[in-house]
């Protein structure tokens, strides 16, 4: 592609970017106190466990699985996004899960482009929404430590405590599991030895189904001081000095500045882990000009056959912040955009949305 091509494309961008709307950057820490990941407050927050937002209705089986090795997903993340100028989506919250295996995450891309009831997927994500009324929490504000719920609930797996707890322990005939995986992990962690003597279940377990739990705190992406634009665009001249991995890139001009420009975005607050603009004209920050999903992907609304907009998108960074091992079969994505409805239908318990991921080049 020649440079004045490149420039051209780069002013529509800089043009276009006015219309984005404010993202909003999240970035994850400690909690100042771990109670108020709770549930009756509304958290966002990643790793852990899910604080079920209507706890009566979690989802169940196969929802709860990967569809590729039919184990429990891991809770990733969850995005407290009320919509507060309407009364049924006061509270709100969109819930992600993915499996841990990369393989099944590669197995994922083949599928993502399938109409959403025949395909299978390794990350899913769930949409809840309450009336300020409800039946689950008070409508004053949950303010303190020893405030609780309303409800307690349906019984979660004691290894994992995000999905149900439909299995019982024979042994004990108290501990709970969502499936044979999770009865059998626990029994290995040491439940094989306090099932006879009825030891209380401890409230946080050694489960290596849990990443590490913190707090998602948002806050919005600063503007260029210069040009009031929240995308800055890299020359095409200026592209490989920006990261010295552009060094050995063999690929067209194009790929080279898709990557610039997501690194130079990106640059202004390495750390943040989230990225978040529910308007109808928000832009997902792509790492690869390729793969990405076309209008025609992104599948309607099963609830009420509206279309979905994009809310936000997890980085990779996120993984760091896991742990997660730099291996070569380890976990790993470019981004994933969640897509999600954009009427915000009405909806019992929860409703699954769209999924897109991009894998690393």
């Amino acid at each position: 592609m020649a440079e004045e091509e490149l420039s051209r494309l780069a002013l529509d961008e800089e043009s276009d970017s006015d219309e984005e709307g404010e993202v909003e950057l999240g970035f994850v820490q400690a909690p100042e106190a771990p109670w108020m990941l709770r549930r009756q407050h509304f958290p966002c927050k990643a790793g852990g466990a899910a604080a079920w937002l209507d706890a009566d209705s979690v989802p169940r089986t196969p929802d709860s699985c990967c569809d590729f090795c039919e184990e429990p997903l891991r809770f990733l993340l969850q995005i407290y996004a009320s919509l507060e100028e309407r009364s049924d989506t006061f509270h709100r919250t969109l819930f992600m899960f993915m499996c841990s295996k990369m393989e099944c995450l590669r197995r994922d891309q083949a599928e993502q482009k399938k109409p959403a009831q025949s395909s299978s997927r390794s990350v899913k994500v769930f949409r809840s929404q309450l009336p300020l009324k409800n039946i689950f929490y008070s409508d004053t504000p949950s303010r303190g430590k020893n405030d609780r719920p309303l409800t307690t609930g349906v019984d979660l797996c004691t290894w994992c405590r995000t999905w149900r707890g439909e299995k019982v322990c024979g042994g004990c005939k108290t501990t709970r599991y969502c499936s044979r995986q999770h009865q059998v992990e626990h029994w290995r962690a040491g439940h094989s030895s306090s099932c006879k003597t009825q030891a209380p279940v401890p409230t946080n377990n050694s489960s290596n189904n849990l990443w590490p739990e913190m707090e998602i705190v948002l806050g919005e992406e600063e503007r260029d001081e210069e040009t009031g634009n929240t995308l800055p665009i890299v020359p095409a001249n200026q592209s490989l000095a920006l990261n010295a991995e552009l060094q050995g890139f063999e690929e067209a001009s194009g790929e080279k500045q898709c990557w610039a420009n997501f690194q130079a975005r990106i640059q202004r607050a390495p750390s943040q882990v989230l990225r978040y603009c529910r308007n109808k004209n928000a832009k997902v920050l792509w790492m690869r000009p390729d793969d990405q999903p076309t209008a025609v992907d992104i599948s309607p609304c099963q609830l009420c056959g509206g279309p979905r907009i994009f809310e936000f998108q997890v980085l990779p960074q996120l993984l760091y912040y896991f742990g997660v091992d730099n291996e070569p079969d380890s976990l790993d994505w470019a981004t994933v955009a969640v897509y999600s409805c954009s009427n915000s239908c009405e909806v019992e318990g929860y409703a699954r949305e769209f999924i897109w991921v991009q894998l690393p080049i």
